[in-house]
């Protein structure tokens, strides 16, 4: 895999740390063919940032500061073509063209409180060309509608988070604004290295053997938040801190350490606001030492009091007790979730008035009253971090993804033993086999015990009287993050798991299906299902314009054995398709396809069984099938994927059979279902032409 790692923030350790990480790991991959990380800066503000590695490659992308406006129009106002016309996006045009994924990580909340306009054009690009977008350990979040700019940035990014193929988030406070949409939990990727350094020697000079503490302080007023409060206030603040720190802790030597360096103002470079704090007994460490430099002078203090977050993160991998100075949710997030929330101090409103600023700072000296280290929350760093980096892999396609298979069957005995063979004749191993019988009246259960070995087994004392509940109920007993639900009469080519999983993995999709042969009782071919006979081609593509497409006219995704999809989405899917008894599905498929991107693979890996006892067919002989579809159809019109002449059209194309020739047990029956289904979408469309009519008077 080719994998492009984008908009790297330069000039910052953390952001450092959390780049070299991710890197030296990737690149360790045998699945990674190539890193490309493209750069805009200069390359001596790059330098610290290069992982020397054969598989990782730096482009420099000329930056024309002209351009910016073109890029962020582009975005705005949908004027795509204005990007063709600056040479630096055609260069990054063409690596975006080259890579299989786009990478974005790391970084702070770009999508959200700063409204980086040219962040989004970044993740833009990965859109415009159709390729996956990973969002990986970063922040989101919070967005402001307190003025049209802002309203557009948030929808904008909706959108993007919407397209974004696998979203992993640093802290809990970001899962707010991700919402439903499938996402896993991770830590900093600085969590996922240990480096190793030696602490300089005008460092160890300077302590001469005495104990000492790391502070890093925060000009603050570049960010959003602060920016009406000066910086004389903000520098006032900090050396009223570290007077009452050097009360408690009188025998320890200061160190500050810059983390924004090679900057030429005191707002870009850490060093120049920190030698206006600091007294001649401190030391400014020089801001050229690295990341893993830094690490190593944390690792050797008493303890830390940080206002930036990596500082934060660099105390937590070396054990080093800690008070957070918490000006951003990713911070208190970041402590929240390994345990330590009783080590920060929230300074967002420290400089509302003399009253909070003091209660800030005493509340830094009563923490610095109870420091210890703590290996439990390092421990706990590490595991989350790792697990989460590993489901960025599983989603890469690095490693197999369970996939959990759900069996759910009622009365099919007679193709009960093939359907369970074809499963355990998949080329694709790594399955949870999970077998539910919904009460079956037949030898089904002769059949099922064959396989207790190797499966779980659930049989209900009732039957649940509808398939979906028997769905949803193995979906909540699934181990795997993949789930397929093998209908019991249905059958499948050797190759349908490992091609479905390789289109989950390769495109970031929640949801995949394959084409469909129709089988009949006795397994001969009856053809391509219907609904699919011009679908001719792989496709990979955003769920929502799949619902508008494909969904909205006919159900293409054949029946539940031909589609693998996320567990994360499914359990978030709305719950409404359990009261149907068959169309139920287009609504499941629907809001799984809500949650994120839908692939489609042309080749018949799905043979579906027509017999006299499907429920598919007793439903369109009966009329419920096509009454149901209706009602369905109607939902998805509510929800703006259908148009109302759209449904007009549905209405014409379909009354005619409910009303003639589906075979309603009564004629009352027919009738409530023709009303039930018609009456909204026709008084909507009344209403909507009385509308045109005012409006062109």
């Amino acid at each position: 895999m080719k994998i492009l790692l984008i908009d790297q923030p330069v000039r910052n350790r953390g952001d450092e740390s959390a780049h070299k990480a991710l890197v030296r790991r990737l690149a360790a991959e045998p699945a990674v063919e190539r890193i490309t990380v493209p750069y805009r800066y200069p390359l001596e503000a790059m330098l610290p940032f290069m992982v020397k590695d054969e598989k990782v490659v730096y482009v420099h992308t000329s930056e024309d500061i002209a351009y910016y406006r073109s890029r962020v129009y582009g975005v705005k106002r949908g004027w795509t073509f204005l990007w063709r016309l600056d040479p630096s996006v055609r260069r990054l045009l063409s690596l975006y063209e080259d890579a299989d994924l786009v990478v974005s990580s790391p970084g702070g909340i770009n999508l959200g409180g700063f409204k980086d306009w040219h962040h989004v054009f970044f993740l833009e690009l990965a859109r415009y060309l159709g390729k996956p977008l990973a969002y990986f350990g970063r922040s989101i979040g919070p967005f402001k509608d307190s003025d049209p700019d802002s309203s557009l940035f948030h929808q904008k990014s909706d959108g993007l988070l919407d397209y974004m193929s696998f979203i992993s988030l640093r802290d809990s406070e970001s899962e707010k604004y991700v919402g439903e949409r499938p996402h896993v939990m991770t830590l900093d990727s600085a969590f996922l290295d240990s480096p190793k350094a030696a602490i300089p020697s005008e460092v160890n000079d300077y302590l001469g053997g005495s104990p000492y503490m790391v502070f890093v302080p925060n000009s603050l007023v570049w960010h959003y938040r602060y920016k009406e409060v000066g910086i004389d206030r903000v520098r006032s603040f900090y050396i009223r801190m570290l007077s009452e720190i050097k009360k408690l802790y009188p025998s320890h030597k200061v160190i500050f350490l810059p983390q924004l360096y090679n900057g030429p103002s005191w707002i870009e470079n850490d060093r120049l606001f920190f030698e206006e704090i600091a007294s001649d007994e401190d030391l400014v460490a020089s801001d050229e030492y690295s990341s893993d430099i830094q690490q190593a002078i944390i690792r050797g203090s008493s303890f830390l009091v940080g206002a930036r977050y990596h500082s934060v993160v660099f105390a937590i991998n070396n054990d080093t007790p800690f008070v957070a100075l918490s000006y951003e949710h990713k911070m208190s997030g970041l402590a929240a979730a390994l345990g330590k929330g009783d080590r920060v101090v929230d300074i967002t409103s420290a400089f509302d008035s003399e009253e909070a600023e003091r209660s800030a700072i005493e509340g830094v000296s009563s923490r610095l009253e109870t420091l210890e280290k703590d290996p439990a929350a390092l421990a706990e760093a590490k595991r989350i971090a790792e697990n989460g980096y590993k489901a960025f892999i599983d989603y890469m396609g690095g490693n197999s993804p369970l996939v959990s298979v759900v069996v759910p069957n009622y009365n099919h005995a007679p193709y009960l033993k093939e359907r369970i063979d074809s499963i355990l004749s998949q080329s694709y191993k790594n399955i949870d086999l999970i077998i539910l019988d919904d009460c079956s009246k037949d030898d089904s259960m002769d059949i099922i015990r064959l396989y207790e070995d190797g499966a779980r087994i659930v049989v209900n004392k009732e039957n649940s009287g509808s398939p979906f509940r028997q769905w949803m109920k193995g979906i909540e007993m699934a181990k795997g993050s993949f789930v397929w639900i093998a209908e019991s009469d249905d059958s499948s080519d050797p190759l349908f798991l490992e091609k479905a999983v390789e289109a989950m993995t390769s495109s970031g999709s929640v949801l995949a299906f394959s084409r469909s042969k129709e089988i009949d009782s006795e397994g001969h071919a009856l053809g391509i299902q219907r609904y699919q006979r011009d679908m001719e081609e792989d496709f990979s593509m955003d769920g929502k314009t799949f619902i508008k497409r494909y969904l909205s006219r006919k159900n293409v995704v054949a029946n539940a054995s031909a589609a693998v999809f996320r567990k994360d989405a499914a359990l978030k899917a709305d719950r409404e398709f359990m009261d149907y008894s068959g169309a139920g599905d287009i609504l499941f498929w629907s809001s799984i396809a809500e949650k994120g991107r839908v692939s489609f693979i042309a080749e018949p890996l799905n043979l579906f069984r027509q017999h006299g006892s499907n429920r598919t067919v007793q439903d369109a002989l009966s009329g419920k099938g096509l009454h149901e579809s209706l009602m369905v159809y109607r939902r998805l019109y509510e929800k703006g994927y259908i148009s109302r002449l759209g449904m007009i059209r549905l209405l014409s194309d379909n009354l005619y059979r409910i009303k003639y020739v589906a075979a309603f047990s009564s004629e009352e029956e027919r009738q409530a279902a023709i009303k039930e289904w018609s009456s909204g979408p026709i008084v909507d469309l009344i209403v909507w032409g009385k509308k045109m009519k005012r409006r062109k008077k």
